[in-house]
C-alpha cells in the first residue's frame, strides 16, 4: 500500500467540507484504497486526508491512466506522506569512546528548549539525566537502541555543542518529543522518518498543544518551553511560491503560544557538476576549485531550495556553515570544497523564503562536508559526490554503539546540526535575560522573551569575508544593482556571533 495525503481546498462551511470528504472517500474506495484519517485546523485553513492506495493504482495516477482523484475540484495538493526521512550511518563500528572524563553537573530547573525529532539514547553518558522524554504515542516501542541516531545527535548538540569545541553543558534539561520512527529495509538498512500512518501537520499540532494545554485532564507537560527545535524537513516539498501547510502551522502556533520554532533549512546531497573538464580537476588550485563549486551551486540553485517547513515566517530558519572543531586526517581521495572558513556548507539549502523573505536568517557551524570525484567516463565535466561517513571532519556528537555501549561518539554534518546549535544558543541568551532582570530597571515582561531571543540570534550576524568571496565570484553587470538581495539567498544575514550579543564592552552596548 502507498500512503498519500490529499490536502483539500479549505471550505469554511462544515457541510461543504463533509461533501468533499465523502467524494474523496468514494473515489478512493472505487480504486481499491481506503481513507485512514483526516485533520481539520480552521485557523490555518487546513483540511488534510490521509489515505492508502495500491502500488498499481499509484502507478496509474502517475501515468495519468487514473485521474479521478486529480480531477476532483476539492483537491489542492496530492502528495506522498512520511517523507521527513533521515538516513542512518552505515559505519557505527567506527564510533569512538568518550574516555574517562569527569561528568559535569546535571541541569536544573524547567526546560526552555523542546526537541521534536527521533528518540535519543537516553542512557548515553552524555545525555543521562539531561532529557525529559515525553512519548505519549509510544514511539519508543518501535526503536532499537542502535537506531536512535538522529535524536541522540541533536540532543547531544543542544546539551553540549560540538564535543570537539569543549563547550559548557546546557544549564537546563531538554524536553524531547519523538516524532520519528525507524523505517527498515530488506537488508537491515533503515531511515528515521515521520510514520506514514499520521499526517505531519496533525502530529506537530498535537505535540505543541500538549506542551501548553490540558489533555485528558492532565496539566500541560512543559509550559516553560520557549523554543522548539525542528531539525527535520520534508524532502518531497521544497518551497515553490506557495507556503506549505506545515509552515502555516508553525506561524500560527508561534503566535498562539508565544514560542519560537528553530528550523533547519534542509540538506541537499546532490552531485555538484563543475563547469570544468574531468581531466582538469586535479590541476585546480584551492581557490579555483572553490570558485567552480560556488558557480555550479549557483547555477543549480532552483534544485537546492528550502525544504518545508523552513519557509515559516515567524519561525527562525538556520543554514549550515562549512565549519567544525574536528581535525581530520589527510586523505588524498577527499575534496574540501571550501578550504577557508565562513562560507555556507555545500549541502545547505538556499533561500529566499516566502515572497522573497530573507531565508535562512543566520548560519551556524554544521560541519565540514567533503566530497569525492565521481568515477566513470560518461560524464564530460568533473562531478563531485558527497562523502558520507561517521569519521572526521564534522561535529562530534553522542551516538549509540553497536553492542549496547553508552559512551560512543560519531561525526555528523548538515543544517540539522546548525539548528540544534541555534537552539543551544537560546539557552545561553535566556540566561542573559535573566541576569538583566536583576539589574536596576531590568523589568522585562515575559511576553517579550521569545521575540528578544529571536532578535538576539540575528543581531550578531554579518556576512564577514563571505560577502567579499561571493562578490568576487558572482557579481556582474546583470546583477550588480540587486546583488545584496541575490547573495542573501545563500548567506541570509550571515554567520552569527552570539558572544557579540551576550557581552558588552566599554565601547559597545546592545540596545
Amino acid at each position: 500500500a502507498v500512503p498519500f495525503e490529499a490536502e483539500l481546498w479549505f471550505r469554511k462551511s462544515a457541510d461543504r467540507r463533509r461533501q468533499a470528504e465523502e467524494y474523496i472517500l468514494g473515489v478512493v474506495g472505487e480504486i481499491g484504497g481506503k481513507v485512514v484519517g483526516q485533520c481539520v485546523i480552521p485557523e490555518i485553513a487546513y483540511h488534510g486526508i490521509l489515505g492508502r492506495i495500491s502500488v498499481d493504482q499509484a502507478t496509474a495516477i502517475i501515468e495519468q491512466r487514473e485521474v479521478r482523484l486529480l480531477q476532483c475540484e476539492d483537491v489542492w495538493h496530492f502528495r506522498p506522506v512520511g517523507q521527513c526521512a533521515l538516513r542512518s550511518y552505515d559505519d557505527l563500528n567506527d564510533a569512538q569512546g568518550l574516555g574517562d572524563a569527569a561528568q559535569p553537573e546535571l541541569p536544573q530547573g524547567d526546560p526552555l528548549v523542546a526537541l521534536f525529532d527521533g528518540l535519543p539514547l537516553t542512557g548515553h553518558h552524555l545525555l543521562d539525566g539531561r532529557l525529559l522524554v515525553d512519548d505519549p504515542d509510544d514511539y519508543e516501542s518501535a526503536y532499537q537502541a542502535n537506531e536512535r541516531i538522529h535524536g541522540t545527535a541533536m540532543a547531544s548538540l543542544i546539551c553540549h555543542g560540538d564535543l570537539d569545541d569543549g563547550g559548557t553543558p546546557s544549564s537546563r534539561p531538554l524536553y524531547v518529543r519523538p516524532l520519528l520512527q525507524p523505517h527498515r529495509g530488506f537488508e537491515g538498512e533503515f531511515v528515521e522518518a515521520i510514520p506514514d500512518s499520521v499526517l505531519p501537520v496533525d502530529l506537530v499540532h498535537r505535540a505543541v498543544r500538549r506542551l501548553y494545554e490540558e489533555e485528558d485532564g492532565e496539566p500541560p507537560v512543559a509550559p516553560s518551553v520557549r523554543v522548539i527545535n525542528l531539525s527535520i524537513g520534508d524532502r518531497s516539498h521544497p518551497l515553490d511560491r506557495e507556503m506549505s501547510s506545515w509552515a502555516r502551522l508553525l506561524d500560527w502556533l508561534s503566535w498562539k503560544y508565544n514560542v519560537l520554532f528553530v528550523v533547519s533549512a534542509g540538506n541537499h546531497a546532490h552531485e555538484i557538476e563543475l563547469n570544468i573538464p574531468r581531466a582538469n580537476l586535479n590541476t585546480l588550485t584551492d581557490a579555483d576549485r572553490e570558485k567552480a563549486v560556488v558557480e555550479a551551486q549557483t547555477a543549480d540553485t532552483r534544485h537546492r531550495r528550502l525544504l518545508s517547513p523552513a519557509e515559516s515566517v515567524n519561525g527562525f530558519t538556520v543554514g549550515a556553515l562549512h565549519s567544525d572543531g574536528s581535525k581530520p586526517a589527510a586523505n588524498p581521495n577527499l575534496i574540501d570544497p571550501h578550504p577557508r572558513s565562513g562560507l555556507p556548507s555545500p549541502v545547505s539549502a538556499h533561500g529566499p523564503g516566502y515572497r522573497r523573505a530573507i531565508k535562512p536568517e543566520i548560519l551556524l557551524p554544521g560541519g565540514r562536508q567533503f566530497y569525492r570525484e565521481k568515477m566513470g567516463n560518461v560524464h564530460p565535466n568533473a562531478t563531485l559526490q558527497i562523502a558520507s561517513f561517521s569519521r572526521p571532519p564534522g561535529q562530534c556528537v553522542a551516538a549509540p554503539g553497536t553492542a549496547g555501549e553508552l559512551n560512543k561518539t560519531i561525526y555528523t554534518r548538515g543544517t540539522s546540526n546548525a539548528a540544534a546549535l541555534a537552539s543551544r544558543t537560546t539557552v545561553m541568551l535566556y540566561e542573559v535575560l535573566e541576569q538583566l532582570r536583576l539589574q536596576p530597571g531590568g523589568a522585562l515582561p515575559p511576553e517579550y522573551e521569545v521575540v528578544l531571543l529571536k532578535a538576539f540570534l540575528a543581531h550578531g550576524a554579518n556576512w564577514g569575508d563571505a560577502g567579499d568571496v561571493y562578490e568576487t565570484i558572482l557579481k556582474n553587470s546583470q546583477n550588480s544593482r540587486t546583488f545584496a538581495d541575490y547573495v542573501g539567498r545563500f548567506l541570509g544575514y550571515g554567520p552569527t556571533d552570539p558572544a557579540r550579543v551576550m557581552t558588552c564592552t566599554d565601547q559597545r552596548v546592545t540596545v
